[in-house]
């Protein structure tokens, strides 16, 4: 299936919720290190997620980098899929009204991807709710742009 068949489903919409979820129940400490019960279901959320709707090299539709431009060479960039990364986040935020936000500067993980196995992109978010982006679309109300 190409990207642009595919239509964002309650499915991802419940694994973002979740994976939000866990990563605010999560300590820094517990995040960096990657080995309870939450950094094992939230690796399995992030790659359901990204490698179901984009593919396993592509950037980590939790990584908060993809919020702001793109700090890669632009052949690098589109090799990971870095615009059609930056759609998904952007649907899935608008469909829950949760956005992922980077752990503080300076926490022990402060490149947590190494220690839980997110090779595509640091990913150092947390997720909190954000009630003013919510739209109270379910997934078949919503298009993703640019991916039709």
């Amino acid at each position: 299936m190409t990207h642009e068949q595919r239509q964002l489903t309650d499915e991802h919409i419940a694994l973002w919720r979740e994976g939000c979820t866990l990563l605010e129940a999560m300590t820094p400490t517990e995040y960096a290190e990657g080995r309870s019960d939450r950094c094992r279901r939230f690796r399995a959320i992030h790659k359901e997620l990204t490698w179901g709707l984009l593919d396993p090299h592509s950037a980590s539709l939790f990584d908060a980098r993809l919020d702001g431009p793109c700090d890669m060479r632009p052949e690098y960039a589109q090799a990971i899929d870095w615009p059609i990364s930056q759609a998904w986040r952007r649907a899935l935020i608008e469909a829950t009204g949760l956005t992922p936000k980077k752990f503080e500067p300076g926490h022990v993980n402060s490149h947590p991807s190494r220690s839980i196995g997110i090779d595509t992109a640091r990913s150092d978010v947390a997720c909190g709710d954000d009630g003013d982006r919510a739209s109270g679309m379910d997934a078949s109300q919503h298009h993703v742009p640019g991916l039709d």
